[in-house]
């Protein structure tokens, strides 16, 4: 007996002008995963507000042999319109029945056919994590340069208030420390997610 599995926790930015809570909830009816309105971050610019949400990845490849083996995998996509790329099992399907479709296959992000799909459970397992580990690492991308555009963006205006404390006092300086300080526990959430990626949390676990 195998089993493979691996579980990658991250955080996706989305420019919508309202948000897109996870609709799913546990026992105790709390949602699943939280959304973040940091349209503070867009503040004093023609940039769409945006909202930050949580999201996992989750993959397992178990069987008794290299002949007899299943794979499932579970990929969140409450925070994205149908319109606008949504992952889903339909989408994979009417893909396929275009004239120049392929059967993509949905564990690799649909970047690879399931005609071309590996028979061995463990080199189908690695590649399934080194696609959705790359579209991770898209997301998280895209959330450091938005946050690091916003960071300096304030940081500049704010950069006065060292040198004049009755200009700190106005309210747009007020305005740009109160984004910092939103900022910073946006990216606080975001390091523990973080970590659990780096340091073990992430269970990537095989047993034979």
């Amino acid at each position: 007996m195998f089993r493979l599995t691996f579980h990658l926790p991250y955080y996706v930015w989305r420019p919508w002008q309202k948000s897109l809570p996870d609709h799913r909830r546990n026992r105790n009816g709390v949602p699943l995963r939280h959304s973040q309105d940091v349209s503070f971050l867009t503040l004093g610019t023609d940039e769409t507000p945006g909202f930050l949400h949580e999201a996992q990845i989750s993959c397992t490849v178990a069987g008794s042999d290299d002949w007899r083996w299943v794979a499932y995998c579970f990929a969140e996509a409450y925070f994205d319109l149908v319109d606008k790329g949504k992952e889903t099992a339909l989408e994979y399907h009417e893909d396929s029945l275009h004239e120049i479709g392929m059967q993509s296959d949905p564990f690799t992000y649909g970047t690879t056919s399931t005609d071309h799909s590996s028979q061995n459970p463990r080199e189908y397992f690695l590649r399934t994590f080194r696609h959705r580990l790359t579209q991770v690492q898209r997301e998280w991308q895209g959330v450091v340069d938005k946050l690091g555009e916003s960071i300096r963006r304030h940081g500049q205006v704010c950069s006065h208030f060292l040198t004049s404390v009755r200009e700190a006092r106005s309210h747009s300086q007020l305005l740009n420390f109160e984004v910092i300080r939103e900022t910073k526990i946006a990216m606080s959430n975001m390091k523990e997610a973080y970590s659990r990626i780096l340091w073990g949390k992430m269970a990537c676990i095989a047993c034979t």
